[in-house]
């Protein structure tokens, strides 16, 4: 089965990517600033993750990929009305979700909502994975939307790219 079929089906897939050590020790001292400028170089295609992601964006047919990165946490307990919205990230054809949590069986809440933009009560939610796993999921071009629910327990942390197939963002 094709990433692109599984991605238009089920709205993603599950990657597993072997983290530079350096890492653990960056989220470890909460040095966000040095794991986020490491992380930008593994986006390229040279690097550990633009690697695996190139061959999905080739059976996905994204010619040029382009990505924006952001480092989101949040932490438990969090207040209700910051629960997440559904929304379907625009014009972005995927997005990507890499977990760096070294227990995530400590957080409550805080999983990946996923549903497809015609079927809005057909609803998959997706807990927090453990460190080095991903969800690279569909978004609006391929008609899904996605919401991060409320974390009521512990510290989730991610790196999120947003890809696009286009002349617009960072050259990966």
């Amino acid at each position: 089965m094709s990433s692109l079929y599984t991605l238009k089906e089920s709205g993603y897939l599950k990657l597993r990517f072997s983290l530079p050590s350096s890492w653990r020790e960056f989220v470890k001292n909460e040095d966000y600033e040095k794991l986020y400028q490491e992380a930008q170089k593994e986006m390229h295609s040279s690097g550990i993750l633009g690697a695996k992601l190139f061959e999905v964006y080739q059976e996905c047919k994204i010619e040029e990929a382009h990505w924006e990165l952001m480092l989101a946490k949040r932490r438990g307990p969090q207040d209700p009305e910051e629960d997440g919205i559904w929304h379907d990230d625009g014009s972005r054809n995927l997005a990507f979700s890499l977990s760096l949590n070294e227990h995530p069986e400590e957080i409550s809440g805080g999983e990946l909502c996923l549903r497809p933009k015609a079927e809005p009560h057909k609803v998959t939610q997706l807990s927090t994975l453990p460190w080095g796993e991903a969800y690279l999921f569909a978004t609006g071009k391929l008609n899904w939307e996605h919401r991060i629910s409320l974390v009521s327990i512990g510290n989730r942390l991610v790196l999120v790219a947003w890809i696009t197939d286009g002349k617009e963002g960072e050259n990966p």
